[in-house]
């Protein structure tokens, strides 16, 4: 409980409850009539009740004496009405407030279990994928739909995913050409040693023949028919020798800036006059500028018109050459009515290969391909059999 204690003059001296009277919520000089009452002898102590404010209250009031039984001062007691009964709600207090306390922290750690689980929970999946992820395989992307950061997080591996497989694309795209390069140049040169002896005797027997020839015509013929074959054939493998090898050694580009339709037009021009086939052109008048080796951009369509017309063996034929400006690029359509591509050939059409026929594809398009992309475009087909085929060849424009 509270005390004050009272000099024997009746003023406050000392209270564990100073701000009452520094507020001037009650005096600092004890009741008058107990002080009176007291100091006189009449009563020893007293119990009165007492108010401040609204609050009613008991006050006990006892001398304070010395050795001679003089009275030197006053004790005061206050003591509330209630004061079990606001204890009680004290206490009442202080439990619902320990347990709203005690449910905060609860909430509090849960709720952070549950924040850093959701943290937790998707960079441990990245760290696991991240230590899965690997060439040579196929690697999933994450599936995340919130646009938070942590989605950021996973977007941005899903992002390094497509280029890791792009790379590993182009890898192994350039890996299969270097064996291709490499199998070309080894191929000439094995085909190649051994064509031109051969070559320069049957020329040499042919002229043996014709000094001495024996009068058998029948047998002059046959001899003429079989060494023109042999020679025919020995010129394909020369060809077909010369192909590999120049695929083997393919120049490094010499690039430079120039008119892609003044190209296109050339290699129109080139085959305008042809007999085999009935040409068709259009190249709009608005120029296209592209950064490319000239003479190998040349070579690309030649290649394709030169395909397009042998590709043609029935009939009428019709070889179209279209050139379409759409914003930063420039579509080049070559097009036939010849017989078209199969699907198995289609495949691998860009692959390369080596055909006897004249005809054949060969070794041209795997370089044509080559030269396409690396002036940064592409080239793709379409094709239905017996009704013709379209290559279409698409160019980045330069500023």
């Amino acid at each position: 409980n509270d005390i004050n204690i009272y000099y024997n003059t009746g003023k406050l001296h000392l209270s564990t409850q100073p701000a009452i009277y520094e507020l001037g919520l009650t005096s600092e000089y004890m009741n008058p009539a107990v002080y009176h009452r007291i100091r006189s002898g009449e009563i020893s102590d007293i119990v009165i009740e007492d108010k401040i404010g609204n609050i009613n209250y008991f006050s006990g009031f006892f001398p304070i004496m010395n050795d001679n039984r003089k009275i030197v001062g006053f004790l005061n007691i206050p003591y509330f009405k209630n004061q079990d009964k606001i204890n009680q709600q004290s206490l009442g207090l202080l439990t619902l407030l320990v347990n709203i306390y005690v449910f905060i922290f609860l909430a509090i750690g849960i709720i952070a279990v549950l924040i850093s689980n959701s943290i937790i929970r998707p960079l441990a999946l990245l760290s696991n994928k991240l230590e899965d992820t690997n060439l040579g395989r196929r690697n999933e992307p994450i599936e995340w739909s919130s646009h938070d950061e942590i989605g950021e997080i996973i977007q941005a591996y899903n992002q390094m995913l497509d280029k890791l497989a792009e790379s590993e694309t182009k890898l192994a795209q350039s890996q299969r050409e270097m064996a291709w390069q490499e199998m070309a140049r080894q191929v000439a040169h094995e085909i190649k040693n051994p064509l031109t002896p051969m070559r320069l005797s049957v020329q040499h027997l042919v002229r043996t023949w014709a000094r001495d020839k024996p009068e058998n015509e029948k047998l002059n013929g046959l001899f003429g028919k079989v060494t023109k074959t042999i020679l025919v054939q020995i010129e394909s493998l020369v060809n077909i020798a010369d192909s590999f090898s120049q695929f083997s050694k393919m120049p490094e580009p010499k690039n430079s800036t120039f008119l892609l339709n003044q190209v296109v037009q050339e290699v129109a021009d080139l085959y305008s006059a042809s007999k085999e086939v009935q040409l068709k052109m259009d190249i709009p008048t608005a120029e296209f500028y592209v950064f490319s080796d000239r003479d190998q951009l040349s070579r690309v369509f030649n290649n394709l018109v030169k395909n397009a017309i042998q590709a043609i063996d029935h009939g009428e034929g019709k070889v179209e050459i279209l050139m379409k400006i759409t914003g930063n690029q420039a579509t080049i359509t070559i097009s036939d009515n010849g017989k078209g591509i199969s699907g198995e050939i289609g495949q691998r059409i860009f692959e390369p290969k080596f055909s006897t026929k004249s005809s054949g594809m060969g070794l041209g398009l795997a370089i044509v391909k080559k030269i396409v992309e690396g002036s940064g475009g592409r080239i793709y087909f379409e094709s239905e059999v017996g009704k013709g085929t379209k290559f279409y060849v698409e160019l980045p424009r330069v500023e």
